[in-house]
């Protein structure tokens, strides 16, 4: 891909926000709530899709993410190794985020596996096998308290948010597991969340009623999330900053309530350890980050904030590669239980 600059203008950030609120919604669907006619709003995507700026992808919704087993790895690197250990775990599976920090460790890596002695074997036996790492500490995720699909742009007005929020279906949460060809469905929506009935259908060698069928069931459900990404740095929050904190275990579910309805929350995730709560937060500009600390102190009381980190870059963003600008570069995917291949988008980034 070459290393292009692209101008996001209001429309465009518009376009993204719709997206986000309804990442399935049609172009006519968005193009009337734009007030922009379709073929221009289907044409706007395209020009910043093809050059990895933006894309839909899946979102780790809570039912997805339950038969797995996910820890917050920090990794030491001897000096000058950093972009060399992270080049060399961005294509593994299990490595689904991948962030060089500035903080008291050099990468920090979410690792997703089948259960704990596949973690065991990826993070202390090929992690810690590298060349490069001088140092690896793990905390196990205990459960999801706001997941990187609620945070949004703010540019839609109400109205136009009603609009979108009508059109998505209601959700019936189900326990039914899910088999292999659900999986499958939901590897191809990771890699282009976009795709439509018949290309998914070609695909997996179905119809496209049955596509949009089991579609549609994952969605109601609540294993299948969708949710629009772009680049940041083009679009006004290009700072990720990083919080640990700890808090009494009978308040996580209401400290992470009112972590999931700021405007700046990314992820925020229950950890088994000291340090029970792990925040990442989008921002303006690094003098946001102790101005959020300072609020969460006042609004958040019985959280107490013990170490903080700010993003150089994000190597890897939940199963997607991304340059220096925050550009999409390849899909490599994320585990399920159902583990196939790494898949590539249908369009490429």
């Amino acid at each position: 891909m070459k290393q292009e600059t692209v101008t996001i203008d209001h429309t465009d950030l518009e376009l993204v926000h719709a997206l986000q609120v309804h990442p399935a919604a049609s172009w006519q669907l968005v193009g009337s709530v734009l007030g922009v006619d379709p073929v221009t709003v289907a044409r706007r995507w395209s020009r910043l899709a093809d050059g990895g700026w933006v894309w839909v992808s899946t979102s780790p919704t809570p039912l997805l993410a339950a038969p797995l087993c996910t820890a917050l790895v920090e990794v030491d690197c001897a000096p000058g190794q950093v972009e060399m250990v992270a080049a060399r775990i961005a294509d593994d599976t299990q490595a689904i985020t991948i962030e060089h920090i500035a903080g008291n460790a050099d990468l920090l890596v979410v690792v997703a596996t089948s259960d704990l002695a596949a973690m065991s074997d990826y993070v202390h036996g090929q992690l810690g096998g590298l060349d490069g790492i001088t140092g690896i500490r793990s905390n196990v995720v205990t459960h999801l308290l706001a997941e990187g699909g609620g945070w949004k742009l703010d540019v839609l007005d109400p109205a136009q948010l009603s609009r979108l929020h009508r059109d998505q279906p209601a959700r019936e949460p189900r326990i039914k597991p899910l088999q292999a060809p659900d999986y499958r469905l939901i590897e191809l929506l990771h890699a282009d969340g976009r795709s439509t009935a018949a290309e998914l259908a070609q695909r997996l060698s179905v119809s496209p009623a049955t596509v949009r069928r089991r579609v549609a069931a994952l969605t109601t459900s609540g294993h299948l999330a969708l949710r629009c990404e772009l680049a940041r740095s083009q679009a006004g929050w290009p700072v990720t900053a990083v919080y640990w904190g700890s808090a009494p275990a009978c308040d996580l579910a209401e400290i992470g309530a009112q972590l999931r309805h700021r405007p700046e929350t990314r992820t925020c995730l229950a950890l088994a350890g000291p340090r029970n709560i792990w925040l990442v937060s989008y921002l303006h500009s690094i003098a946001d980050s102790q101005r959020l600390e300072a609020q969460l102190a006042q609004t958040i009381p019985n959280l107490t904030i013990n170490d903080r980190a700010i993003t150089y870059r994000t190597v890897k963003q939940f199963g997607h590669r991304l340059d220096s600008a925050g550009r999409r570069l390849a899909t490599v995917g994320v585990p399920t239980p159902f583990h196939t291949d790494p898949i590539t988008p249908g369009r490429s980034a």
